[in-house]
């Protein structure tokens, strides 16, 4: 074993990653005084990471990344290191960044990302010449992004996020003239984007969220040609810039801010690699340009809480790629066209919360349509009808039809709803008993139920005590005229909701009396602690045991 032991001291390479090192001490690798590489990756270290490691003479990679309980801090760098790749992510690392990080000339890689290093960056960092990758998000940084980061020629990848970063940002970054990743977070930086970054034509990323920058979002910014991603929020304010439809190779758009006004630019339909749209949180303004929907490769549209207006135009979308189109909460209007159910790939569809009117009757989507999601709440002029009772409709996995006037009686649609998930029928005035056939309805699949706020009474089943759905999570009858004894939810139930009915029937003798017997067969109570062979009720269980599911009950 000494032998063995004495070989290993002269180790050169040790990878282990996903390796679990719980039990081993990470001191036991500081005897490798011959390390060139050392790759350590969510190994489940723990303890103080020994210092000589980053001194040994001829180590070139250390990775320690994902090893969320392994502590310990920087010496002082020596001339002549031959560290090259540096990577700490997600580790307890904390302390300073030394003047002497600047002696390490080899680097290449320094990513120090979700560690709780402080202070300040030291102008030193911008001596390292051969740096490619530069992530320090998620620290506690403070002071400003130093100028000399402006002499990193050779790197491509800067993220700035999540640390307490002040003042403005230097000039100086537009000299970074290789750069392709930039991704700066920090509510402290103020100022404006300096003219200087649209020097910066090797972009690929630009990520600039929930900064203190201000003004116009400039027209430069359609100059990044090679420009692959783009996400913009935080005080920017005006209109959004007609350039930006130069971003030919664009292909995932983000745009949130209050400030952001004026009307999307009719240029942004230029995007033809465009596949993910956000925009969100605007107070932009006017029609969503109907071509929109046509782009050949645009798969997700997200356009929500913002202030558009104008009526849905879907027209020619029989190729359109899109899979999910959410355009909720805007100020759209007029009425639901019926070339929606044409789009061939559509999954999700949502426009809850706009002023769309008119009838929509749900036989327009095919029974072979892809559609799973269908939101249509709070359109107060908006009826859904149903052809006929015997018509055949396509089935959902979620109907979100809140304030949709569906009318006094219980919609008959809903019959070959078998597959449904999630059902939303609150505030639609229907009245009467829930009918009997209801229970049939997705007794497998059936999760959230919200029917409050209308005027049902009870149910029309005869001495129904039970209700049948194996899965349901939440039941929300509340603000209705139910009467008589309370029904029992099954056992999934974790949120139920009653008040504000007119129940006074008690609970039914079978059931015995409240709390034990009414909802001891709830999961969420229920508990899986066993004493001597047998299973105990948390409600019941002293200590500090917690429950395995939270519950919410209102009545």
């Amino acid at each position: 074993m000494k032998t063995v032991s004495e070989n290993m001291t002269k180790l050169r390479e040790v990878h282990l990653d996903g390796v679990n090192l719980s039990s081993v001490s990470v001191l036991s690798f500081s005897k490798f005084a011959h390390l060139i590489s050392l790759s350590l990756y969510d190994c489940n270290l723990h303890g103080e990471f020994p210092m000589n490691i980053f001194q040994l003479p001829n180590i070139q990679v250390i990775v320690l990344s994902d090893n969320e309980n392994l502590i310990g801090s920087f010496p002082d760098f020596h001339n002549g290191s031959q560290l090259q790749t540096l990577h700490l992510y997600g580790t307890k690392f904390h302390g300073r960044l030394p003047d002497s990080i600047g002696n390490l000339k080899s680097l290449i890689e320094l990513i120090i990302e979700r560690c709780n290093f402080s202070g300040t960056i030291p102008s030193s960092l911008g001596n390292l010449s051969q740096l490619e990758v530069l992530d320090l998000g998620g620290n506690n940084f403070n002071g400003e992004v130093p100028a000399t980061l402006g002499n990193l020629s050779q790197l491509k990848y800067l993220a700035l996020g999540g640390s307490n970063f002040i003042g403005q940002l230097p000039a100086t970054l537009g000299n970074l003239s290789q750069l392709e990743h930039f991704n700066l977070v920090g509510e402290n930086i103020k100022g404006q984007l300096p003219s200087t970054l649209q020097n910066l034509a090797k972009l690929t990323y630009l990520r600039i969220v929930d900064t203190g920058l201000t003004g116009e979002l400039p027209f430069w910014i359609g100059n990044f040609k090679l420009l692959e991603s783009l996400t913009i929020s935080g005080k920017f304010e005006g209109q959004i810039p007609s350039s930006l439809g130069n971003l030919s190779h664009l292909s995932l758009l983000k745009l949130y801010g209050e400030s952001f006004n004026g009307m999307l630019p009719k240029t942004i339909t230029n995007l033809t690699q465009l596949s993910y749209l956000i925009i969100s949180d605007t107070s932009l303004t006017g029609p969503i340009p109907s071509s929109l929907y046509r782009m050949p490769l645009l798969t997700e549209i997200w356009i929500e809480n913002n202030k558009f207006t104008g009526p849905l135009e879907f027209e020619n979308v029989s190729s359109s790629p899109l899979s999910y189109l959410s355009i909720k909460n805007n100020h759209l209007d007029g009425q639901i066209p019926i070339s929606v159910s044409e789009f061939p790939n559509l999954l999700q569809l949502e426009l809850q919360s706009n002023n769309l009117s008119g009838k929509l009757q749900l036989e327009i989507f095919p029974e072979n349509s892809e559609l799973q999601i269908l939101g249509l709440s709070d359109n107060n002029d908006l009826a859904i009808t149903s052809w006929s009772t015997n018509s055949s409709v396509h089935k959902f996995d979620t109907l979100l039809l809140s304030s949709c006037n569906i009318g006094e009686t219980f919609p008959e649609f809903l019959k070959t709803q078998d597959e449904i998930r999630y059902l939303d029928l609150s505030n639609n005035k229907i009245k009467g008993k829930i009918p009997s056939w209801f229970l049939n309805i997705g007794v497998d699949t059936l999760s959230n139920l919200i029917l409050s706020n209308n005027s049902f009474t009870g149910w029309e089943r005869a001495q129904l005590i039970t209700l049948p759905w194996k899965n349901l999570r939440l039941l929300d009858l509340r603000l209705n005229s139910l009467e008589g004894s309370l029904i029992v939810p099954p056992p999934s139930i974790t949120h139920f909701f009653i008040s504000e009915n007119k129940l006074g029937g008690g609970i039914d003798p079978l059931l015995g009396n409240l709390p034990s017997d009414y909802f001891s067969k709830w999961s969420a109570i229920n508990t899986e602690i066993t004493k001597e062979n047998k299973s105990e009720l948390k409600y019941m269980e002293g200590g500090g045991d917690y429950y395995k599911d939270s519950i919410v009950i209102v009545s």
